[in-house]
């Protein structure tokens, strides 16, 4: 498991024991990727449904 994976899936455990500016930016890279995941999975629902034979 990543320490990335590790802030998604237990962020009270992973971010307390980093500092200030350090809890930011795995926070941040972190919402960064669920916000591109989402929006890949957005457009893969919206082709589903858009397409036609």
């Amino acid at each position: 498991m990543s320490e990335l994976d590790t802030i998604v899936i237990r962020p009270e455990i992973a971010v307390r024991a980093m500092s200030p500016s350090k809890q930011k930016g795995k926070v941040a890279r972190a919402l960064k990727e669920q916000r591109s995941r989402l929006y890949i999975i957005r457009r893969c629902i919206v082709m589903l449904l858009c397409w036609h034979d």
